[in-house]
């Protein structure tokens, strides 16, 4: 902790504070069971040695970025993967299934209630863990005729463990537990359809399953202050992602020029989702904080766009 610290260290001008390095060994193999399908497999290691510190449950969200330091060594991770991919109807149709699996180094998480803005001593904040993550796609892509697109649906799960001896330097008892970024289903749609001479008609529809939430699930009263109760790490989620996009296309607007008018409209539905939650505590029972759903353009958004080459 900052009310620790006994001695500061200075180091003189283009002084090799740290160093860090090593091997990222890549492979992959593609293995050709007929002329239209094939199985492809790959490892491969990556290094980071910049590090994203972000306090994504604000309702205004902060990022900093610190370089690996003797505090915080350099993220590692292992991929991963194999797929089995097949042509049909003369490559009119494309299909795969493919599942990955990665383990991660030297991950970085927070202690709790971290103060990471204009922290001078950023490290008394942070914790280092284990990831893993996990999962397969289903993905088919229609590339010829009058209607083409593609569709595709994602099972994943991303876990981080941060085990330690002492007690404020773990996180949920050493339990595995959610990462901020798990989204376990994810579905995509992506349909166009030709009309006209170069006109197109497009629809997008995307849903995944809400990122994890640590909430509040209690409030108890200490010399009239009240303390929040908050749940194990990322226990909880916010509500699932729903998004419906529609654009239209018309081609040779005007004669000899390559040009196109693009109408479309963004959350076609107007779905209300949610950036992220937080807590306040409302004038009218100040003992029960109350969530607030954060969202970005829970409306729809139309737009008119003109494209012209020369």
């Amino acid at each position: 902790t900052e009310e620790n610290i006994e001695d500061t260290l200075y180091y003189s001008d283009f002084q090799n504070i740290k160093s860090f390095g090593g091997l990222e060994p890549r492979i992959s193999a593609r293995i050709s069971l007929s002329s239209n399908q094939s199985i492809k497999v790959s490892y491969n290691r990556m290094r980071q040695y910049i590090h994203l510190i972000s306090n994504t449950t604000a309702p205004t969200p902060i990022d900093l970025w610190q370089v690996s330091n003797e505090y915080l060594p350099p993220q590692i991770a292992d991929n991963y993967s194999a797929g089995y991919f097949l042509n049909l109807k003369d490559n009119r149709w494309e299909t795969s299934a493919e599942v990955f699996y990665k383990s991660m180094d030297n991950l970085v998480e927070y202690k709790d209630f971290p103060t990471l803005f204009l922290n001078r001593h950023l490290e008394t904040e942070l914790l280092t863990g284990e990831g893993r993550a996990y999962g397969g796609e289903l993905y088919i892509r229609k590339l010829k005729g009058r209607w083409t697109g593609w569709i595709s649906y994602t099972y994943s799960q991303s876990q981080v463990r941060v085990e330690s001896h002492n007690g404020s330097e773990s996180i949920n008892d050493g339990k595995w537990y959610e990462s901020s970024y798990n989204k376990p289903h994810t579905f995509n749609l992506v349909m166009e359809r030709k009309v006209m001479n170069k006109g197109a008609f497009s629809l997008i529809f995307s849903y995944n399953t809400g990122r994890p939430l640590t909430a509040i699930e209690s409030s108890y009263i200490v010399g009239g202050t009240v303390v929040p109760v908050y749940s194990e790490r990322n226990k909880y989620r916010i509500p699932n992602y729903f998004r419906v996009d529609l654009s239209f296309t018309i081609g040779n607007v005007i004669k000899k020029i390559d040009d196109s008018l693009v109408f479309s409209v963004y959350n076609l539905f107007g779905r209300d989702n949610a950036y992220s939650v937080f807590y306040q505590r409302p004038a009218s029972n100040f003992l029960i904080p109350k969530p607030y759903k954060l969202s970005v353009l829970g409306s729809p958004l139309p737009s008119l766009t003109y494209n012209f080459k020369f």
